[in-house]
């Protein structure tokens, strides 16, 4: 991939990013605001696990891109990068580690 189609996904990535921070904010919000008034917050817990989920999964994806940036910049071809996402018993993402191969 060329170095301006990696600047754009590298720019996207990073709205991405921001734009789940704040879902994520909301949504906490919203547990927090049903938990307070003794209301089932079950549904509003799992769009939120579901919103940090993806959060992880966009954080890695722009890591990822930042890293195939500075290869491009630095050393010509990007490097293969491995993510490693470690779930909970409940299956949400509680851990992010990217690392070279």
């Amino acid at each position: 991939m060329n170095r301006a189609a990696l600047e754009e996904q590298f720019s996207m990535a990073k709205e991405n990013v921001r734009w789940d921070i704040e879902q994520v904010r909301k949504q906490r919000e919203k547990v927090e605001w049903l938990e307070r008034g003794g209301h089932d917050a079950a549904q509003a817990r799992k769009v939120l696990d579901t919103a940090e989920d993806l959060l992880l999964l966009h954080m890695a994806d722009r890591e990822h891109l930042s890293k195939e940036l500075e290869g491009v910049q630095k050393e010509g071809p990007p490097r293969d990068l491995e993510v490693v996402l470690a779930g909970s018993a409940q299956g949400n993402v509680v851990g992010l580690w990217v690392s070279s191969r």
